[in-house]
């Protein structure tokens, strides 16, 4: 059996040794808080220590939590750490969905810079009036040129053969179809005939095309459409339009000058929509 005198005196030495070692590491420490204090000015501490008492009288939920802090260095720490990478991964999403939306808006953007206001179906009208078109100038203004369009459909015959084309009225041809030689300024008497019918028909500048049984001589052959556009230049006569028996615009095109495609909104009921080809539509 051992000797259980010489057990317990052996737990009792190992006992005072760690009480000992706990006094010289509280003593180490109260050296080292003593000596930062006397090192620091005597306002500074005074004032350090009215500030932390009345701190904790005041709040003692708040002298309580930092008391709880100070214990627990390592665990406020981390959370300290936890909360500082949230939200530096909350604003490097917002950052990251910013440039994803403006490089998306740039890319469409390139895609088409024309809008056409057009009379919207439920409202039965036919055709887009002069308050319409000094609505559209106004909300426009600034931002494109506006040029009213009267269209149709018509067969288009010339050079011995006959095709089907679109047929549009204007007097400012050279936003919306190009500035070929031959294409006015404005646009007074004769046609402008498109690629695709020129081609179809063996037309150049100087020959005669009739149009319902009128007949135009062809003042320019529009070039080649190269932009994403709602308008068929391609497939497209463009009169004066006067040569339109209806006094209404069939569309009001709108062509931005910076490339950003504005949004106007014409006086009455509107709405508005995207057009699949790069373009915007807004009804009436």
């Amino acid at each position: 059996m051992p000797d259980r005198s010489r057990l317990r005196r052996g737990v009792r030495g190992v006992r005072r040794r760690a009480a000992g070692g706990r006094r010289r590491v509280a003593r180490a420490l109260a050296t080292v808080v003593a000596a930062a204090v006397s090192a620091a000015p005597a306002p500074v501490v005074d004032r350090t220590r009215r500030a932390v008492t009345a701190l904790g009288r005041r709040f003692p939920a708040v002298s309580l939590a930092l008391r709880n802090l100070s214990r627990q260095r390592l665990r406020a720490g981390l959370a300290a750490l936890g909360i500082v990478i949230g939200v530096f991964a909350v604003v490097a999403l917002g950052m990251l969905g910013t440039a994803l939306q403006t490089a998306a808006t740039d890319e469409l953007g390139g895609l088409g810079n024309q809008v056409i206001v057009s009379p919207a179906a439920e409202s039965g009208e036919e055709a887009l009036n002069s308050r319409d078109l000094a609505a559209v100038e106004r909300a426009a203004a600034g931002r494109g040129t506006v040029i009213p369009l009267k269209s149709t459909g018509g067969t288009v015959s010339g050079g011995g053969g006959q095709t089907v084309a679109q047929v549009y009225g204007t007097t400012n041809p050279r936003p919306l179809f190009g500035d070929a030689p031959g294409v006015p300024d404005y646009h007074r008497q004769g046609a402008l005939v498109g690629a695709d019918v020129a081609g179809a028909l063996d037309l150049r500048v100087g020959s005669q095309v009739t149009i319902e049984s009128n007949t135009y001589r062809v003042v320019a052959v529009l070039p080649p459409q190269s932009s994403i556009t709602p308008l068929r230049a391609d497939s497209a006569v463009v009169l004066p339009p006067g040569e339109f028996a209806t006094d209404g615009f069939s569309q009001v095109v709108v062509q931005a000058d910076s490339g950003v495609t504005p949004t106007p909104s014409p006086a009455g009921s509107a709405s508005a929509s995207t057009s699949a080809n790069g373009g915007s539509r807004c009804s009436r």
